[in-house]
């Protein structure tokens, strides 16, 4: 425990004052995260503009990567069919309902990872039955969006430690 500990030492004429702080993990933020930057969880006016604006279908691609969503995945939780995903170009902006959906899994996912400290770690969790969400996967919840609120509310509870 003493290693988890960050010690800093500040010099004040003659007393020294120290502080410690737990260690944080630290990650590089995978692509499809850095739309919402530094955006609070729940800065709704900010997403808005983004939303508005539309995300590019590049943006949808590296999500799928980054959660490893195949496209029949992607297709069924976007509510489209997979050979629109397909046919859309690299320059393309996706439309306001199709942007704010994936709006909605890119903060759900920065969230997941926030919590479990690791995307990998996550990815595992996302497809694993939950107790917590009466024995089912949370990737099953995510075609509607009180379904994402419901997982939402699950990592809530596990952040804060609140076990089901």
């Amino acid at each position: 425990m003493k290693d988890d500990i960050k010690k800093y030492n500040i010099n004040n004429l003659d007393d020294t004052h120290s502080a410690n702080e737990a260690a944080a993990a630290y990650y590089n933020m995978p692509s499809p995260l850095k739309v919402i930057g530094d955006v609070g969880r729940d800065d709704k006016h900010s997403f808005l503009s983004v939303v508005k604006d539309g995300l590019g279908y590049e943006t949808l691609i590296d999500f799928m990567e980054m959660a490893e969503f195949h496209i029949d995945e992607m297709a069924h939780i976007m509510h489209i069919n997979s050979r629109t995903i397909r046919r859309l170009s690299s320059k393309e902006t996706l439309n306001i309902d199709l942007s704010e959906k994936l709006l909605e899994l890119i903060r759900l996912y920065r969230f997941g990872i926030e919590v479990f400290g690791d995307l990998e770690v996550f990815n595992v969790w996302i497809r694993r039955s939950i107790r917590g969400l009466g024995d089912v996967t949370p990737m099953s919840l995510l075609d509607i969006g009180i379904g994402v609120e419901i997982v939402m509310d699950e990592l809530e509870r596990l952040a804060y430690g609140v076990y089901n």
